[in-house]
C-alpha cells in the first residue's frame, strides 16, 4: 500500500478517517475482520495486533478508489497495527497493510486521498 503521508492528530481527525474507512466497505458473515495474532511487550507499553480484513467494496469505496466497477468486489487484506501505550492510552499507532494481489488493479493511493 502506498504511504499517503497523512498524520492524524486529535480525536476529531481520527474520527474522520475512521468514518471515511467505514463508509468504503461493508462486512458480511463471509467477509469480516478476523483476529490472527496479538502480541505485547512484558510491560505492555508496546502492542501488536494482526488481523485479516475481508470486506465488500461499497459505492463510496469505489469512488474513493476511482474504480466504479470495484463496487461489490470482495477484498481480503492482511493488516497489522503496531501501537505504543503511554499512561494507559495509545499515543502512537502505525498501521501496515499487505495488499499484494487483493486489490485487483485498484489504485491504492486513492484510497485515502
Amino acid at each position: 500500500m502506498m504511504a499517503t503521508g497523512e498524520t492524524f492528530r486529535g480525536i476529531d481527525e481520527v474520527r474522520q478517517v475512521v468514518l471515511r474507512s467505514r463508509d468504503a466497505r461493508k462486512h458480511t458473515e463471509e467477509a469480516h475482520i478476523e483476529l490472527m495474532n496479538f502480541f505485547s511487550s512484558e510491560d505492555q507499553s508496546q502492542i501488536c495486533i494482526e488481523y485479516d480484513h475481508g470486506a465488500i467494496i461499497t459505492e463510496e469505496g469505489a469512488r474513493l478508489f476511482g474504480k466504479p466497477a470495484a463496487a461489490g468486489r470482495r477484498v481480503d487484506v492482511k493488516i497489522c497495527h503496531v501501537c505504543h501505550v503511554k499512561n494507559g492510552k495509545l499515543d502512537k499507532v502505525h498501521e501496515y497493510f499487505d495488499t499484494a494481489g487483493t486489490m485487483g488493479g485498484i489504485d491504492e493511493r486513492r484510497l485515502y486521498s
